[in-house]
């Protein structure tokens, strides 16, 4: 029997055909459980990666479309496209939320990645994940832009944290 080829290759991640589904199934059900349904709009703030690509997917599955926001963005910007794209959830790496200062997510749900397990939490707007990713993160130059999160987040591994 022939060995499957990836899917995936990114920056020496490879993840193949079977895998990769099941990470999109797994990242569905959170999107869903989050209340992503069909023309709803989904926020991404995620480093490039096969991760973003797998929320991509999931939220094209549950008929759902997603609206990428560049990670370079300032606060400014990530604000107008969250007020200006319909978005009803954010699906943010906290490395990144971490770097925009008095960004308002009230009315959205947020998933956060950042905890070391690899997990995602769930919360009814972002500032409890942005304080404490403001308390974790080093002192850095407001203009700088932020470093890409190491090791990249697993969509496909979620935790929903009470509110």
């Amino acid at each position: 029997m022939a060995r499957m080829k990836p899917t995936i290759e990114f920056e020496g991640q490879r993840i193949d055909g079977d895998l990769f589904h099941e990470r999109i199934l797994k990242s569905a059900s959170a999107l869903r459980s989050a209340g992503l349904g069909e023309g709803d709009v989904v926020a991404l703030l995620l480093p490039n990666g096969a991760e973003a690509l797998e929320v991509m997917l999931a939220a094209r599955w549950l008929g759902a479309q997603w609206s990428p926001i560049n990670w370079h963005f300032k606060t400014d910007e990530v604000q107008y496209i969250l007020s200006n794209s319909g978005a009803r959830l954010l699906v943010a790496d906290a490395a990144l939320l971490a770097h925009l200062p008095g960004l308002d997510t009230r009315g959205l749900t947020t998933l956060v990645h950042g905890d070391a397990d690899g997990t995602w939490a769930r919360t009814r707007d972002a500032a409890p994940a942005l304080a404490e990713a403001a308390r974790a993160r080093p002192t850095a130059e407001p203009s700088a832009a932020p470093a890409r999160p190491s090791p990249p987040c697993r969509c496909g591994e979620w935790r929903a944290a009470r509110p």
